[in-house]
């Protein structure tokens, strides 16, 4: 984990939750990309009124988390694989763990 993970930017400031400017937290890069895709970002950012860093960093950040889901659900997958789990068992499984979490007792108020 880097001394950045924990830092909560508030995008519409240059500052972060601990009060420092973002300037003396950040790191430039330099991206390549066509001029088309180019043309097609700035556009974006300027009918969302946020920058092209901004969007770019929000792009990643998406990334990251649709390969940490992916990597979840295979995991999953290879594991139901390895204990014969089937895919209709799956949800009546996650119910009974559930139940057994909370001691037995039905969840939320009792229907009428």
């Amino acid at each position: 984990m880097g001394p950045l993970d924990n830092i909560e930017v508030d995008p519409r400031f240059e500052y972060c939750s601990q009060g420092k400017n973002l300037m003396s937290v950040t790191k430039t890069i330099t991206v390549t990309m066509t001029p088309t895709l180019l043309k097609e970002v700035e556009q974006l950012a300027k009918e969302e009124e946020r920058t092209v860093s901004e969007l770019v960093r929000e792009a990643l950040r998406r990334y990251q988390r649709q390969q940490h889901w992916g990597k979840l659900r295979s995991y999953g997958r290879d594991k139901a694989l390895e204990l014969g789990i089937k895919k209709r068992n799956v949800v009546p499984l996650i119910r009974e763990f559930r139940r057994q979490q909370r001691g037995g007792k039905p969840r939320g108020k009792p229907r009428k």
